[in-house]
């Protein structure tokens, strides 16, 4: 925030602060911040032709916008991030970026109620990330997966989606898509009947958010 605040003349560096800023606004559930960090750091990034730093920032203002319920301007935001990374030329960094845009737009799918719609984003993010070995991308989609399940009330399923994407995100020590497992397993806990297991579960996941400061996403605390 100081940095943000009172900002360096380089602007890459100023636009790594920003972006930095509104990951950890984001995180903490601040999506405005977020949201406004990540648009100078779009624009910062544009004005020096930092085409990958700017396909980073324009996914970070995306994911902003899907919490904030803005589902167009998402869209919007994830196709300029697509195209950023296409005329990059380098074909496996726009496979990187086109993890991000298959989950974000899986996520819209979900926030909008077209589970099924969502289930495929995710499906295809889930390949793609296996190809590129790329961890934290599948674990993310497989805890996604396991929210779109739990959704169409198929409990078993969910169960191993989450059971999954928690062992990944354990493993990288990613805080929030544990969490996000956890309070899915919750979910299934609850639809099964078994409701003092959900209670347990969800107490974890309170220690896990005031240990870090983060918040649960939207989606997620629909089943919390």
């Amino acid at each position: 925030e100081v940095a943000f605040a009172n900002p360096p003349e380089d602007a890459v560096l100023h636009g790594l602060v920003a972006r930095s800023l509104g990951m950890v606004s984001s995180q903490q559930g601040d999506y405005r911040t977020a949201q406004t960090a990540a648009e100078r750091a779009v624009s910062l990034f544009r004005s020096v032709g930092e085409m990958e730093l700017e396909a980073k920032a324009l996914n970070n203002s995306a994911i902003a916008a899907v919490h904030l319920g803005e589902y167009d301007r998402a869209r919007e935001l994830l196709m300029k991030c697509r195209e950023r990374a296409r005329a990059l030329g380098d074909e496996e960094m726009q496979a990187r970026m086109e993890h991000y845009v298959l989950n974000a737009l899986g996520s819209i799918a979900v926030m909008e109620e077209r589970p099924r719609e969502a289930e495929q984003w995710f499906a295809e993010c889930l390949t793609l990330c296996e190809r590129l070995r790329e961890r934290e991308g599948a674990a993310t989609a497989l805890m996604n997966l396991g929210l779109v399940a739990l959704a169409l009330e198929r409990l078993h399923e969910a169960t191993v989606r989450f059971r999954e994407g928690l062992r990944l995100a354990d493993e990288l020590q990613k805080t929030l898509t544990t969490v996000n497992c956890i309070v899915g397993l919750a979910g299934v806990a609850a639809r099964a009947g078994a409701r003092p297991r959900a209670g347990r579960l969800l107490g974890i996941t309170q220690r896990f958010l005031d240990d870090s400061g983060a918040a649960l996403e939207p989606y997620p605390r629909r089943f919390a």
